[in-house]
């Protein structure tokens, strides 16, 4: 399979961003002998700063914008030290193309967080998930068109704990839409679409 650029170039930067966080994790392992994710702990909270990398063309191919930045929000409950499930939202800011026109993108899904190492530092997980997405087109301030598509996703991230229950995390997710259309003058580049986040949370 033949990874665009912009993907390659996001798993490079979230190689970069891990080995400060192995540091960190090395130096907290160094006098704790707990797990990244305690069998104790049932719930996860998380949110963070999520990079989106999709690009929008017009009917001739021109590209309008081509990423997004928002936050995202993360609910996740622990059926055993390595599985957890919940829901996630993906809220992007309102982008401006081609004078007034606006574009707004929301996500909205149920993930399962696959934890690789639970009993050591920095904690590797694997992501799946699917969902919808909510986009909104204004043209000129005028007229508003809506569109739905279904996703799923697959990612991959790293996470240490900074105290007790808290932790910090990098992770990339490759997202695959369902729908490319987002009305008659407008599309996706691509139906991937790559996400980078720099997220923290509380375990409980």
């Amino acid at each position: 399979m033949h990874f665009p650029v912009k993907i390659r170039k996001i798993s490079f930067m979230l190689v970069w961003m891990a080995l400060p966080l192995g540091v960190a994790g090395q130096i907290y392992q160094a006098g704790q002998s707990a797990s990244a994710a305690p069998s104790s702990a049932r719930w996860e909270i998380s949110a963070g700063w999520t990079r989106g990398y999709m690009g929008i063309t017009d009917h001739t191919a021109d590209t309008l914008f081509s990423n997004q930045t928002g936050l995202s929000a993360r609910g996740l409950y622990y059926f055993t030290p390595w599985l957890a499930v919940g829901p996630e939202g993906v809220w992007f800011e309102e982008e401006k193309f081609a004078a007034n026109n606006r574009f707004k993108n929301t996500r909205y899904g149920a993930v399962a967080k696959w934890t690789l190492t639970p009993d050591t530092l920095p904690a590797a997980y694997f992501l799946t998930g699917v969902g919808s997405s909510a986009r909104k087109l204004s043209y000129m301030g005028i007229q508003t068109r809506s569109s739905h598509s279904a996703y799923a996703l697959v990612g991959t991230g790293v996470e240490v704990p900074i105290s007790h229950g808290i932790f910090l995390a990098a992770e990339v997710q490759a997202i695959y839409h369902a729908k490319k259309e987002l009305d008659g003058l407008t599309l996706l580049k691509r139906r991937w679409e790559a996400d980078l986040s720099l997220r923290g949370g509380i375990r409980f």
